[in-house]
Formats: C-alpha cells, sequence, structure tokens
C-alpha cells in the first residue's frame, strides 16, 4: 500500500504537537490522584525493557524491536478520556487526562530507547534531538503553559483546538496506508498485544491495591493502562526509521482487543 508521507508528516509536525498543548490546557490537576500518571509511567518503563528483551531474545528484527519499544508503552489519549467519560463523566474524564500526563516520561523515554534500533544510522538519536522533536517540544511547552498557568489568548486556543479535532480521520488514513493486511493477525503481533495487556493489567491492579484506591478509581486505573495504543508511536517510528507499519499492526491489534475489554469492564462497573 502506498506511503502517504504528507500525512505522517502533518501528524507529526503540527497536529500532535497541537493537540497535546490543547490538552495540557484543560488539565484540572488533583494531587490525591498522582498515582494515575505515575502508574502510567511505572507500566511504560517495565514494558520498554520487557519488550526490548524480549525482542532481542526472540531474535525478531531491531527495527521491529524498535517499533514494538515505542509502540507498546503509548496509550490512545483519545480512547482513554473516552473511557473516563463514558464511567465517571467530567469526573473519570478529568482523571484520564492526568493519568496521561504521564505521556511527559513515556514518550521521550522510550524514543530513545527505541532509536536505537533504528535501520538508519542517521537517524538514530540522543537525548537533545529527542527533546526538541515536535512532539516532546510541544509536551514541554504545554507542561510550563500549565504550571505557570500562562494565559493562552482564545484564538490560538480555538485554532489548536480546530487542529486537534483533526486528529481522529488523519489517524484512520495513516493507519490505513500504513498495515499489510498479510501477516496482520501475526502469532506474533497478537501475543505482544496479549502480554502487553496482560502486564498492565497486573501492574495496575497492583498499584491501585498498595495505594488503597476506591473501587472505581482501580477500575479507571485499569481501563486507561490496558487501553489501545497511541497512533503517536507509529508516527514517530516512521520519523526515526523504524517498523512503522509493524507498528500499526501493533495499534491495530489493540484496538481489537480493546471491545471485549470494555465489555468486561462495563460489567465490573
Amino acid at each position: 500500500m502506498k506511503d502517504n508521507s504528507s500525512i505522517f508528516d502533518l501528524l507529526y509536525f503540527v497536529i500532535y504537537p497541537a493537540a497535546i498543548i490543547y490538552g495540557m490546557l484543560n488539565i484540572e490537576f488533583n494531587q490525591n490522584l498522582l498515582i494515575f500518571p505515575i502508574t502510567y509511567i511505572i507500566i511504560g518503563i517495565m514494558n520498554i525493557h520487557i519488550f526490548e528483551i524480549l525482542g532481542n531474545l526472540l531474535s525478531m528484527e531491531r527495527y521491529r524491536i524498535g517499533a514494538t519499544i515505542l509502540s507498546i508503552p503509548i496509550v490512545n489519549s483519545g480512547v482513554v478520556y473516552s473511557i473516563g467519560y463514558i464511567l465517571e463523566g467530567e469526573k473519570g474524564l478529568i482523571k484520564m487526562v492526568i493519568y496521561t500526563l504521564g505521556d511527559l516520561i513515556v514518550i521521550p523515554y522510550s524514543q530513545l530507547i527505541a532509536s536505537k534500533y533504528s535501520i538508519n544510522s542517521s537517524k538514530t538519536t540522543d537525548l537533545s534531538s529527542i527533546l526538541i522533536s515536535p512532539i516532546n517540544l510541544a509536551i514541554t511547552i504545554g507542561t510550563l503553559i500549565f504550571l505557570l498557568n500562562i494565559q493562552i489568548p482564545e484564538f490560538i486556543i480555538q485554532i489548536l483546538s480546530k487542529l486537534s479535532s483533526m486528529i481522529t480521520p488523519l489517524v484512520m488514513i495513516g493507519l490505513g496506508s500504513s498495515i499489510n493486511t498479510e501477516g496482520l493477525l501475526s502469532k506474533t503481533t497478537v501475543s505482544l498485544i496479549i502480554l502487553r495487556t496482560a502486564i498492565a493489567s497486573v501492574v495496575s491492579l497492583l498499584i491501585a491495591i498498595l495505594s488503597s484506591l476506591s473501587y472505581s478509581d482501580t477500575i479507571l486505573l485499569m481501563a486507561a493502562s490496558i487501553s489501545s495504543l497511541g497512533f503517536v508511536g507509529t508516527v514517530i517510528a516512521r520519523q526515526i526509521g523504524l517498523d512503522y507499519r509493524f507498528s500499526a499492526a501493533l495499534v491495530f491489534i489493540s484496538i481489537i482487543i480493546l471491545f471485549p475489554i470494555l465489555f468486561i469492564i462495563n460489567i465490573l462497573w
């Protein structure tokens, strides 16, 4: 299938950065819920190193190991927000937005580790180049705006909002243009997603128990942790010379697996 590079570039350089900054403008932080982003970071870092070790043990191609490392830890923020709102309304939405603050650590760190596996040596990145990438610059800017309580002009907020609304259609097009249907439901892709889901479920449950979270917050935390993968990992994978088609397949499988999981979560709720 044709490589639609213009869509990937638009997502990488414009849409995702705009959406990240816009999301940071709408955060209502509650220190009591600090366990949510901490859980995301713990699970993300664990998955990065578990799947790196696993990929090497299974002798996977290097560019697929990198794609896996970059894709597995990052959740789909839009799906996470939707789950929170459906289960607990505005309160659930706020908790899920706070959960995705973990992207401040998870995205740059996964990119740093994954870049070692690029098939193009010129794409291999160090920490400084990662920090100045469009997505991570947006994370930094959004964080500063949030921490310093900087007031943004309304017209800029509207522009960021409009750009953010373009994520879903562009991701659908990008995902469709990236997936190789032959071998999509391979044993490898399905096994990786099942393992990722199992790790996220167990770790988030243990953290919830140790933190004495309420039943509802425990369900929310687990739902966020096992949500579908974010396409942002696929976009970054393409930019740094990894197997982004394999990454897209992982994202697609995670979406399929999410439906029965949501059914179970709805019953538990």
